[in-house]
């Protein structure tokens, strides 16, 4: 269950090259806010709240060791149960979700997270550091062989890069 920047498809597509399917949901007893000097959101206990987020389907498990790695370490991970905003029956369904540790709640701000602000304070700086974790996921998976072509090649094409800025 995500309800931050893991709503947004290019956060996705940058980090695991792809966009998983995923459904609408809520959960109750909880509250998503906003967080100081931070581009995630919150999920906070709160017994008369509800959070509106996504469930997320299908990922593979490098897919969500990445999705694991992007999450600090002021955030858990738990079990919770949400309901899909379309299921008729409104049955509950038992996800994983992150939520945000009470050793930091003074962090956390008194307004929801804003999908708007996150677009525009931090989504540029967000995209690169999915690009980073995905390159860094592969570089780890690569044989040493294979790690030391990549560094090679690499490093030509930033000396080319180099020398076409000095020649401009």
């Amino acid at each position: 269950f995500v309800y931050g920047p893991m709503l947004l498809p290019a956060v996705w597509g940058e980090l695991i090259g792809r966009v998983p399917e995923m459904a609408p949901a809520k959960i109750f007893g909880f509250l998503r806010r906003g967080l100081i000097c931070s581009p995630e959101a919150a999920l906070v206990e709160e017994e008369t709240s509800l959070a509106v987020g996504q469930v997320v389907y299908g990922l593979l498990p490098w897919e969500r060791k990445l999705v694991d790695v992007m999450m600090e370490d002021t955030f858990t991970m738990t079990k919770g149960f949400v309901r899909l905003i379309e299921d008729e029956e409104q049955q509950d369904l038992d996800v994983t979700l992150y939520l945000w540790r009470e050793d930091f709640m003074d962090g956390v701000t008194d307004e929801d997270w804003s999908i708007e602000t996150f677009e525009e304070d931090w989504m540029d700086q967000y995209l690169d550091m999915c690009r980073d974790m995905r390159r860094q996921k592969k570089m780890e998976a690569m044989a040493d062989e294979e790690l030391k072509e990549a560094t090679l090649t690499g490093r030509r094409l930033q000396k080319v890069e180099e020398d076409e800025l000095q020649d401009d």
